[in-house]
Parts: structure tokens; sequence; C-alpha cells
């Protein structure tokens, strides 16, 4: 049976230890076991010996590597273009093959894998200290391919990050009013990349009921990460449908921001998080 869980109450309790009455939603350590609640006050407070009392079995958390599974990827489809110019034209073919380069539809992959790194190597900067800690390239729930480029776990929730290594301007562009209805999309680089913020929209929201389903109900926001902050605008805030648009500074300070979640809590939901999102690179 599963040692203790923290999860929020569906149902009114009280504490086993110094029976405060814990109201529906409050956040308290179930046993299975003693089918009995603690609060979290007395179960800080409560430190038992290893020996008089072991504590339940852990699984590990596995960071993962960011870019792992864009740059498997992008490989493959490179040696396999390589591949098949060799058998077709023999070793000449496979040295044009490489003095063209690979085309557009597979450098994308090499990109994408070099904005990863590269955001993660930043958001691992600017959250030192900060009591936050990343997962990498997990497979997006119910999908053999997609994946979630970042996921944060802090004292205010879960961010969910999506790396872009774009080129252009990065502006929100909004049309309609008055006698029409006002939409607002996300432009880089003149071209409508409104999708990019469904698509981080999704993966938050994947991420959420999988935490509920562990009776782990805690916020969960969602952010676009530019690896290049070059098109971003100097001054202001972009945000569109609650999800935050901007570069590692500022996607690092979303992941970092003030909330309740002790340290027990944080290593709970990383250790939901960890096993019930796969890594990428691993996917068959």
């Amino acid at each position: 049976m599963p040692g203790p869980r923290l999860l929020a109450l569906k149902r009114p309790d009280q504490c086993v230890r110094c029976g405060t009455p814990l109201p529906v939603g409050q956040r308290a350590w179930w046993d299975p076991a003693a089918r009995a609640v603690t609060c979290q006050a007395c179960a800080a407070a409560v430190q038992p010996a290893p020996a008089q009392q072991p504590a339940p079995a852990q699984q590990p958390v596995v960071a993962g590597v960011a870019g792992a599974s864009a740059k498997r990827e992008f490989q493959r489809r490179h040696d396999a273009r390589m591949r098949r110019a060799r058998e077709r034209y023999g070793p000449l073919g496979a040295g044009m093959a490489w003095l063209v380069g690979d085309p557009q539809s597979t450098s994308a992959w090499r990109r994408g894998a070099e904005g990863e790194e590269k955001v993660a190597h930043r958001l691992e900067k600017h959250l030192r200290g900060k009591q936050v800690e990343l997962l990498h390239d997990r497979l997006l729930p119910g999908s053999r391919q997609a994946n979630i480029d970042h996921v944060a776990v802090g004292p205010g929730g879960v961010t969910v990050i999506d790396s872009k290594n774009l080129a252009g301007k990065v502006r929100l562009q909004s049309t309609g009013g008055l006698f029409s209805q006002r939409t607002t999309t996300l432009r880089v680089g003149g071209s409508n990349r409104t999708k990019l913020v469904r698509g981080v929209e999704r993966q938050a929201e994947a991420v959420r009921s999988l935490l509920q389903t562990a009776s782990i109900h805690v916020e969960v926001r969602a952010a676009l990460c530019m690896a290049s902050t070059d098109g971003l605008p100097l001054l202001g805030r972009l945000e569109l449908d609650g999800v935050l648009i901007a570069g590692p500074a500022a996607v690092a300070k979303l992941a970092a921001r003030a909330g309740t979640l002790g340290e027990a809590e944080r290593r709970w939901i990383l250790q939901e998080l960890s096993s019930g999102l796969r890594l990428a690179a691993g996917a068959s």
C-alpha cells in the first residue's frame, strides 16, 4: 500500500493529531493505511526516526536532457537522407548531399534542439538558489512524439515552458472591435504563430490533469520562452490568454513566483511529474 500523500481534501475531516477541523479543499497528508488525515503543521512538527517509522519508498526523479528528443529526430532524418543518397548515387551522392545541406524540414529539428538547450541553460542560471527544480523533454501524455520542453516546480506552483528558437519581431496584434469580435494573435516575424500559444495551453492542461488525478491541486501556468530575445519588445509584457511570451529571465521569474508550497510538497509534485511524464527521448 502506498505511503502518506499530500492532497486536497474532497470532504471535511479533522487532523488525527491536533483535532483541528479541515474543510474541503484544505491540503493535508492522507495516510491510506491508517485512513487518517494529518494537517501540514503537525506533519512538519513530527520527525520520526527512520528505525521507528521508515519513510515510504520514493521514485527517483529523472530531470531529463533538454533538446534530447529533437536532436535524436534531427539525426534520424539526416542519417536517412545520407543513406538514401549513398544507396542511389554512391559515395559521390553522399558527398553532394552533405554539401547541399539538410532541407528545412530536417534542419528545423536541429534548431529546435539548440533552442531547448539554450533556454534550459539560461533558466537554470536564473533559477539557481530560487527553490525551483526543472524537468526537461517529457512526452506529452497521449502522444507518441509531441513533447513538453520544460516543467518547473516552485513555491508558487508548476510552470509549463515551451522553448522556441525563432527569428523576427514578436508582437501581439489585435483586430476587430466596435462592430465585430475583437481577436488577438501572436505574430513572429510577421507570421501568425498563435498556434504556439494553443500548443502550450494544451501541454499545461495535460500537466494539470495529471496532477489532479494524483489529488494534487496547484496552480499550473504556461509560458512560451524565446531562445533569442532580440525580437521581444524592450518594454512591456506580452501575455495572451494567460500565457506569458518572454525570454528566459522573465519566464524564470514566473517559475519562481511566491507561494506556499514547502520543500516536501514540491518534492512530491516533482516525483508525480517525473513518473507521470515519460522522457520523450526514450519514447519509441
